[in-house]
């Protein structure tokens, strides 16, 4: 069997599945799910939402696995039971490596990463096309959007700040400048100057006020979609794609089927380079220098 420790946002959870069910198929090895770091924190496993495959281990048998218990005298004794229960395979976290081609098949093979590279998976992107879509039905405000969107030359901007204003992640990760905004938007536009901008951001106030008028603007999130899931969705949907440092813009665009479309990220993604940055962006996107706002 092959588990995949799900963390972190919905971006994340992403890359993680995707990496480990694309080492199922390869391998013939059943995926399991272990959500065990979602029983407390703020954050919340959303995959469900979507038509994955793959079943949810036991929340013990999770626990006992990824060996991170809360309690910290018995954090020395549990992190030593992890290894013999399964074959460990740590992301390192320093750029795409090829060691996600072997598991083991007397013990069950354990996932522990982020996995940010679309090198783990990209042979299976016809497959997780289909496999990322909401299994519910989209609300009413997103059918509309997408119908909309289907008509045009859509440019989806995504502008994180949330999360990203608290002091710990703001000092390692940081806040996009206005200027990269209106920098790449003034690049798509100079190609495609009849085109619609649509807003998806957790802070609408500071889009609002930041993002240029040059073009129609629609302001989706909180307005016309009603989860993350159906943000990702819509966004999806659109022609052409200026993300911000975060891995859910990057799976707006990633998802995206739609020919010509043209991708800018930004240069960084966090204060201090990080190693797997090199790999993270595919290279038919284009990468826009880009400034963080100061801390």
């Amino acid at each position: 069997m092959l588990v995949v420790r799900f963390h972190h946002g919905l971006g994340n959870q992403l890359f993680q599945y995707s990496a480990g069910r694309a080492l199922s198929v390869r391998s013939g090895l059943p995926l399991f799910f272990d959500r065990s770091s979602y029983a407390w924190g703020d954050r919340s496993f959303d995959l469900h939402q979507l038509n994955v495959k793959g079943r949810t281990l036991p929340f013990l048998i999770g626990r006992l696995l990824n060996g991170t218990p809360r309690e910290p005298t018995r954090k020395r004794l549990l992190h030593r039971i992890p290894p013999i229960l399964a074959r460990q395979i740590i992301d390192r976290e320093q750029g795409f490596e090829d060691h996600l081609q072997s598991v083991s098949r007397v013990r069950p093979t354990y996932l522990s990463g982020f996995w940010q590279s679309q090198r783990y998976f990209a042979e299976l992107r016809p497959a997780l096309l289909n496999e990322l879509k909401p299994i519910a039905p989209l609300s009413d405000g997103a059918r509309q959007l997408i119908n909309e969107i289907g008509q045009s030359d859509a440019i989806a901007i995504h502008i994180r700040r949330g999360d990203l204003l608290n002091p710990i992640y703001n000092a390692t990760v940081g806040t996009l400048t206005a200027a990269y905004y209106r920098d790449a938007l003034s690049r798509l536009l100079s190609r495609v100057p009849h085109a619609k901008a649509y807003i998806f951001s957790d802070d609408v106030e500071w889009a609002a006020a930041n993002v240029p008028k040059d073009c129609p603007v629609t302001i989706v999130s909180g307005t016309m979609t009603r989860t993350a899931v159906e943000d990702l969705t819509v966004m999806s949907r659109c022609n052409h794609f200026i993300i911000a440092n975060s891995t859910f813009s990057w799976w707006g665009a990633w998802l995206s089927d739609r020919p010509g479309k043209s991708v800018i990220a930004p240069s960084r993604f966090f204060r201090i380079p990080q190693p797997w940055e090199k790999d993270m962006v595919p290279d038919t996107w284009e990468r826009l220098d880009a400034d963080l706002e100061a801390k």
